[in-house]
């Protein structure tokens, strides 16, 4: 089955920074990696200061065992460099499938395997800042290999849907999919342009029916993409978007609002250096936009326009809120620090099946904004 990623993340690598080691999760052991890791741990190959695994009632269908976290909540198997002597000793495959395929989130449906990643990922909230290679998706990308990634499996659903009741057909959607990655890689169109073009073409599209013309003849008309849009000097939209993700936070993963500080930290700190940082922040969009489960789990065009939207706002938000604690203008650190905190609340802490679902109530307005 053909794979797909980002250029910006085809050559993706761990890099050992240790983030995804140290930050709380529970993370499942499968049977096969638990007698693996065990057998290790009994022939001194392995070893650790204190059990590794907690076993008790309630554990997940799957697994065999849960990973132990020291009082910081680290692993207990993670070394100094940010390196897993269960990684280096035994190997990747030994790894529970968590740690092994995380940062990667795969969609499959009939036409292949879409893969994109976490930005919690410090390696890949960087990847979005390289300038080295044109945007765009890579067929049989180098860092991602034939193998079974988990994910939302889609190879026998219906394609996803135009609004409601309307099919737009695996090739309407590929062509779909690709525009909007074009778009997030134009020059001189920004995230907003880019953006607000997608939620335009999106209402242009949500007319056409099944007939005398193809989808995709309907959207080789499309106009040109806008380039005239700004990004918003008052965050109150942007805060409104963030505000309802953060309402899909389960009770016991909840995080505060952003502080009141949070809009003057916006035109202060952000507004002055955003554009700087426009090709890597259409980047970031272009991961939310390609492999977008919300293409399956909504029900038309505008709750994929919302999700990706979503992204844009939680960014905008999470970069005030980050130059606000720094005290500093938005540099690069400053984005990646703003792009690791927004895909750890869209992509780990907020359900994706509430997101969708309170996403998918736009399809029924009149205007889908």
């Amino acid at each position: 089955m053909a794979i797909f990623s980002l250029s910006v993340h085809a050559d993706y690598r761990c890099r050992q920074s240790g983030a995804c080691c140290t930050t709380q999760w529970d993370v499942p052991v499968e049977p096969a990696a638990h007698e693996v890791i065990a057998q290790a741990l009994v022939t001194g190959t392995l070893s650790t200061d204190s059990m590794p695994f907690v076993i008790e009632p309630g554990l997940p269908s799957s697994a065999s065992a849960m990973l132990q976290r020291d009082a910081a909540g680290a692993c207990l198997f993670l070394e100094g460099a940010g390196l897993c002597s269960v990684h280096r000793v035994l190997g990747e495959g030994a790894l529970p499938s968590a740690c092994r395929l995380f940062p990667r989130i795969a969609l499959t449906d009939a036409r292949g395997t879409f893969i994109t990643l976490s930005h919690y990922c410090p390696t890949a909230a960087r990847a979005l800042l390289r300038d080295d290679v044109p945007l765009g998706v890579v067929e049989a990308p180098p860092a991602f290999p034939p193998a079974d990634y988990e994910g939302l499996a889609a190879e026998d659903a219906w394609p996803p849907t135009l609004r409601p009741g309307v099919l737009m057909g695996l090739d309407g959607f590929a062509a779909w999919e690709r525009h909007a990655v074009e778009l997030f890689g134009t020059p001189g169109v920004s995230p907003e342009a880019a953006m607000a073009t997608l939620a335009r073409d999106a209402e242009i599209l949500r007319k056409w029916s099944p007939g005398a013309s193809s989808i995709l003849a309907a959207m080789s008309k499309l106009p040109r993409p806008l380039t005239d849009v700004p990004p918003p000097s008052r965050l109150s939209e942007s805060l409104a978007i963030y505000r309802g993700v953060a309402g899909a936070v389960p009770f016991d993963l909840h995080r505060v609002s952003p502080p009141g500080g949070t809009v003057d930290a916006w035109q202060r700190l952000v507004l002055p250096s955003w554009s700087r940082f426009n090709r890597a922040a259409s980047a970031y969009l272009a991961s939310h936009a390609f492999g977008n489960w919300c293409a399956y789990q909504g029900p038309g065009l505008r709750t994929w326009v919302r999700s990706v939207e979503a992204a844009l706002a939680v960014l905008s938000v999470e970069c005030a809120w980050q130059c606000l604690i720094d005290g500093g203008t938005l540099d690069r650190d400053l984005f990646v620090a703003g792009v690791r905190a927004s895909d750890l609340l869209l992509r780990h802490h907020a359900s994706r099946e509430d997101l969708a679902d309170r996403w998918s109530r736009l399809e029924a307005t009149s205007l889908g904004v």
